[in-house]
């Protein structure tokens, strides 16, 4: 049976694993926008193309969990922690 402490314990746990992600995802994300950048310029065919269709969206879906939802959703964890912190420790 998992008890109220365990479940702090585990929304801190996931806070950290969440915010780790999401800091992994911004650097990689922006390393792959560098290459990408760069490797534009030289490549321009038709499979360029095929590829832009479906890399686009894909950066604009990341820019928006990153910008927007993962604050958020670190934000709403946090939230959460901190709730269950003051009832744990009688504030």
């Amino acid at each position: 049976m998992n008890t109220l402490d365990d479940t702090y314990d585990r929304l801190r746990y996931f806070l950290r694993a969440l915010c780790e992600f999401d800091d992994s995802l911004r650097v990689s994300l922006a390393e792959v926008r560098d290459h990408d950048s760069a490797l534009e310029a030289q490549w321009q065919d038709e499979a360029a193309r095929a590829y832009r269709r479906i890399f686009e969206p894909l950066v604009e879906v990341t820019e928006h969990y990153i910008i927007q939802d993962a604050p958020r959703f670190e934000d709403l964890i946090d939230q959460k922690i901190r709730q269950l912190d003051d009832f744990l420790h009688g504030r």
